[in-house]
């Protein structure tokens, strides 16, 4: 069946995933907000579901500050959601809301709130794309887009300013035959702000830019793809259930070897 195959090429994917964590580790550390770390240094899902609280958080103490602008930091929602992240109160301040007495305060920060809603979009981008690739690739091409995509996105982090990093040849051979060629391979580098842009003189090449001013959202980005082992396994638990994956993962470790 179409989900059970989905399911295996997601477990291969996983081990593969696993095997390249070399990929996650070139990054060299450089200053960030608070939002960009949380998609750093966090599991995918619990990224997931923090981003969420706090764009929600965030959305109604614009709305409604008398009622929503403020939150008991003894909640167990925001315990489970936000805090127990790395970063998590940090980011909680990025959004304006700090701890004064025994509640985080809307308005408290002198700072203007990140934009969380702009984050979690890019984020979410990224793992349907990251998803689609699982799904419709057999694991190595997967992972070769995967490998490549994320060097492109990391090469514009590390130079921001630096405007060749920010374009590849829509010609160059690595790209079609590695990401291009992939199914999903187009969304995969437009959630890391890759799109194609035609020529700019008559006869022009063809380019794939990335024009995403503010590199802390490609690192958001980065921060779901270079963990693409936890999202394919989560995605294959949610779709055959826990037991399922467990074993699945087993199996695809043994074919793996």
């Amino acid at each position: 069946p179409a989900r059970r195959r989905c399911w295996w090429r997601r477990a291969r994917l996983a081990v593969a995933a696993g095997v390249d964590e070399h990929i996650s580790r070139r990054a060299t550390p450089m200053p960030s907000d608070a939002l960009a770390a949380l998609a750093e240094r966090n599991d995918p899902e619990h990224t997931l579901v923090a981003l969420t609280m706090l764009r929600t958080l965030l959305a109604n103490a614009k709305q409604d500050g008398d009622k929503y602008g403020s939150i008991k930091s003894s909640s167990k929602a925001l315990a489970s959601k936000v805090l127990q992240c790395e970063g998590g109160a940090a980011a909680l301040e990025c959004i304006s809301f700090r701890l004064q007495d025994d509640a985080y305060v809307f308005g408290a920060s002198a700072e203007p709130p990140e934009d969380a809603a702009a984050v979690l979009a890019v984020f979410e981008a990224a793992r349907t794309a990251l998803l689609q690739l699982g799904d419709e690739n057999v694991p190595d091409a997967a992972m070769a887009a995967l490998k490549l995509v994320c060097i492109y996105a990391q090469n514009v982090v590390d130079a921001p300013d630096d405007a060749s990093k920010r374009r590849v040849n829509a010609a160059n051979k690595a790209l079609q035959s590695r990401v291009l060629s992939a199914s999903g391979g187009r969304a995969l580098l437009a959630a890391v702000g890759f799109e194609e842009r035609a020529g700019g003189e008559a006869g022009g090449e063809a380019v794939f830019a990335c024009e995403w001013a503010d590199a802390r959202l490609l690192r958001v980005a980065l921060g779901v793809l270079k963990r693409a082992s936890n999202v394919w396994s989560a995605e294959a638990a949610r779709t055959l259930g826990a037991p399922d994956a467990q074993a699945g993962a087993a199996e695809a470790k043994a074919g793996a070897a």
